[in-house]
């Protein structure tokens, strides 16, 4: 009689403990059965591996993976007692665990956390054909640095290994650098209008990543001169750039040059007129000025000024045109050609003239003539208060002298104010003439003689006095009519001085002039008859006068003694004849 017992498989039905491409990993098979069973295997066993039975009902399963994955198989035990026992087995190898690593790429600043990496692994089992990438990989920030952490995450396998690996992570670390990006600022210039400077406005633009902040700045800006012109250069100096993003970049540089347009100022010319004096025509003058830049050269001027009339008036408007400008900054401003303002017109004195004259006095008035003379001899309308002085009032001066003549004028011409003028008159004396003289022919012994005339000028009579000389000098008063006489004593005139001289002498008054000596016809005296007869009433007496000379006396003792050759006068003396010389 036989005794035993069948055979167990007593082992687990799978195992991990194989991974790729390490060797030295071994499985136990074991079993339980009398008599001790042996075992054998069969199915899908990996060729990578061995089954070697121990002879002790146990089997050792060994081998190196060359694949990783899992295989099955069945392994029997036999010992001839009962039935064989068979049990499937699952052997799993495990990938091989391999660990990568990253290398980043230094770049210029751009604006994004990318990096760029070379991934690469460490674990691989001989020449195995496998790779590893990153999904992504980025810096720690965008900013420029040295030494940056840059993570590298997703990191897969690739490469016809890669099935048989498994990573250790999928991220990886390590750094790298970010250096400056060289950023270029170009200006664009702005236009502007000519303000005297060379001051210029420029926008500054630059190739910066999208979406970065910072600002771009510059100290100054110029154009090559200040005048007018167009695409004219700019120079742009001290370019700098500040703000949240300015560190990660570089200048290329701090200056730059642009063009630009400067285009002609609006030059307002204005006029401010200048009053006048009212002259008969429109013509205006005005003082121009403007709203040029301080220190600009040049000149503003006009052909013509005008009143809207020549009426005097205020505040009236005057219009100015033919405006130009000239002078070195001339060229760089436009300007009106026309503009208007206002300016007065004021009344003009006129001339007064007051024409007095050179007279003779001939009994009449003699008034000054008064005119107010405009523009262009123009009689200005008015009226006229004259004084004349003396007697400093309205009376026409009609005697000799000379008088001061004021002459008020009062326009009624709105165009003129009133004026005054002076001037003056002279009425010379007159000359009066004599006429009418009396020079008779006497008979020797005439006792007295009456002498006339008339001094006059024409109807106009002198007053005062006329001389009379004869034998003495006798002042004849002059009548309101001219006339005068005197009588003179002419009875001791003799004959031996005869003709005697008559001279008439005025010597002025007021308004006549002493006239000359004048004389008349001289006085002749005649020698006495030597016989006379003389009618005397009531008788007629004949008297015979000696021809010698004798004394006579008369009965009142009056006597003349006369030389020979006397002439005798006969006179009546009362009732009876006298010898008297």
């Amino acid at each position: 009689m036989n005794i035993g017992a069948p055979p167990t498989i007593t082992s687990a039905s799978s195992t991990n403990a194989f991974t790729y491409g390490t060797a030295g990993t071994t499985f136990t098979v074991t079993t339980t059965g009398v008599p001790t069973p042996s075992l054998s295997e069969s199915g899908s066993f990996p060729s990578w591996a061995t089954v070697k039975d121990n002879g002790d009902g146990t089997a050792t399963i060994s081998g190196t993976p060359t694949d990783a994955g899992m295989s099955t198989f069945t392994i029997t035990a036999h010992n001839g007692y009962g039935t064989d026992a068979t049990q499937s087995f699952t052997l799993t190898v495990n990938k091989a665990t391999v660990t990568p690593s990253i290398t980043a790429s230094n770049k210029v600043y751009d604006g994004t956390t990318t990096a760029s990496v070379t991934c690469s692994l460490t674990g691989v089992v001989g020449s195995d054909n496998v790779t590893c990438s990153a999904a992504s990989a980025n810096f720690s920030d965008k900013n420029v640095a040295n030494s940056k952490t840059v993570a590298a995450t997703g990191i897969t396998l690739g490469g016809s290994a890669a099935g048989n690996y498994t990573l250790s992570a999928m991220t990886a670390t390590t750094t790298a650098n970010i250096t400056q990006r060289p950023l270029t600022v170009t200006a664009t210039g702005v236009d502007k209008q000519y303000d005297g400077t060379t001051t210029a406005t420029v926008t500054l633009s630059d190739n910066r990543v999208s979406g970065d902040v910072f600002t771009d700045s510059y100290t100054n800006a110029t154009f090559s001169d200040k005048n007018v012109g167009m695409a004219k250069t700019v120079t742009v100096s001290g370019i700098s750039i500040s703000g949240t993003d300015a560190g990660n970049y570089s200048l290329s540089n701090i200056t730059a040059t642009t063009t630009a347009n400067i285009t002609a100022r609006p030059l307002t010319v204005t006029a401010t007129g200048v009053n006048k004096t009212y002259d008969g025509t429109t013509a205006a003058t005005v003082i121009l000025s403007d709203n040029r830049v301080s220190g600009d050269v040049f000149t503003d001027s006009y052909t013509s000024a005008t009143f809207s009339d020549a009426n005097a008036g205020n505040g009236k408007t005057v219009k100015v045109s033919g405006i130009s400008i000239s002078g070195p900054d001339a060229g760089n401003y436009t300007f009106n050609t026309t503009t208007t303002t206002t300016a007065n017109i004021t009344a003009a004195p006129p001339v007064v003239t007051v024409t007095g004259g050179l007279f003779t006095y001939d009994g009449n008035p003699h008034p000054a003539v008064v005119a107010a003379i405009g523009v262009n001899s123009y009689v200005v309308p008015g009226t006229f208060a004259v004084v004349y002085t003396p007697p400093g009032n309205t009376t026409v001066p009609v005697n000799a002298g000379t008088y001061s003549v004021s002459a008020t004028f009062g326009s009624t011409d709105p165009n003129y104010t009133g004026a005054v003028g002076t001037g003056s008159i002279t009425i010379n004396q007159a000359t009066p003439a004599f006429s009418n003289l009396i020079s008779p022919t006497i008979p020797y012994g005439t006792a007295t003689t009456q002498l006339e005339g008339t001094i006059s000028l024409g109807s106009l009579y002198p007053t005062g006095n006329v001389s009379i000389t004869l034998n003495s000098v006798t002042q004849a008063t002059i009548n309101p009519d001219g006339t005068f006489s005197a009588s003179f004593n002419t009875g001791a005139l003799m004959v031996s001085g005869s003709p005697y001289a008559i001279t008439y002498h005025y010597g002025g008054d007021a308004n006549f002039s002493a006239s000359p000596a004048s004389s008349a016809v001289p006085q002749t005296v005649n020698t006495r008859p030597t016989s006379t007869t003389v009618a005397l009433a009531p008788s007629s007496v004949a008297v015979q006068i000696p021809s010698t000379p004798h004394d006579h006396r008369h009965g009142r003792g009056d006597y003349r003694t006369f030389g020979t050759g006397g002439t005798w006068d006969l006179r009546a003396c009362g009732q009876h004849l006298e010898y008297r010389p």
